[in-house]
């Protein structure tokens, strides 16, 4: 049986061990979005300005503390370094440590839900080398309705969400959604920062 682990950690050597191996991750499904994007939610999530969550994005040491929500509700505490936007990416999908990995980017998420779904479904299907079980689309099609943008926005609203501070009375962490769109809302300065210092990434992912 496999259990997954959902992490912001990247997959860097602290002193002399890295976050995990494959001694422990059978593969990695590594979701991707473009950075312009990214910055434009992170800033909403954190209430921050454009300048610092920029520099947030490009600092190589960037971490994030769990949330009293979280501590209280899993009973877990500590810190996950996440690095910047470029390194974190770096180390997951060109990692040398043999950890298969299965890129998906945010935006086909969010076009081709269903497809998505069904790759995701044949890489884990490949770890574990199952050849008797096939992609059902009748259940695909329930669970990208039950997880679409506005059912959990709506069930926000009903009953909160386990990752934001019970305390945040004022963000929603289902925020914009498709309107976080950053050609009609990212100021220029912040744009060519982020496209000239991630270019490389930036083009690999087809983003530029």
């Amino acid at each position: 049986m496999n259990t997954f682990f959902k992490t912001h950690s990247s997959l860097n050597k602290i002193k002399k061990d890295y976050f995990t191996d494959k001694s422990v991750s059978l593969g990695c499904i590594y979701v991707v979005r473009d950075p312009r994007n990214v910055i434009t939610s992170y800033k909403n999530f954190e209430n921050f300005g454009y300048k610092k969550m920029l520099k947030i994005m490009m600092d190589e040491n960037s971490f994030l503390h769990t949330n009293k929500t979280t501590q209280t509700k899993l009973k877990i505490k500590g810190m996950e370094i996440i690095s910047s936007w470029s390194q974190n990416y770096n180390s997951w999908v060109n990692n040398n440590l043999g950890i298969p990995v299965c890129l998906v980017k945010y935006e086909d998420l969010i076009k081709n839900t269903l497809l998505e779904l069904e790759k995701i479904f044949e890489f884990i299907k490949e770890l574990n080398s199952e050849k008797n079980t096939s992609f059902d689309f009748d259940r695909g099609k329930t669970a990208v309705l039950e997880t679409s943008f506005n059912n959990l926005k709506q069930l926000e609203q009903k009953v909160g969400f386990s990752e934001k501070d019970e305390k945040d009375r004022t963000h929603a962490f289902f925020n914009q959604g498709k309107l976080n769109d950053w050609n009609s809302i990212l100021p220029n300065e912040i744009r060519e920062n982020i496209e000239n210092n991630f270019y490389k990434e930036m083009k690999e992912l087809g983003y530029i």
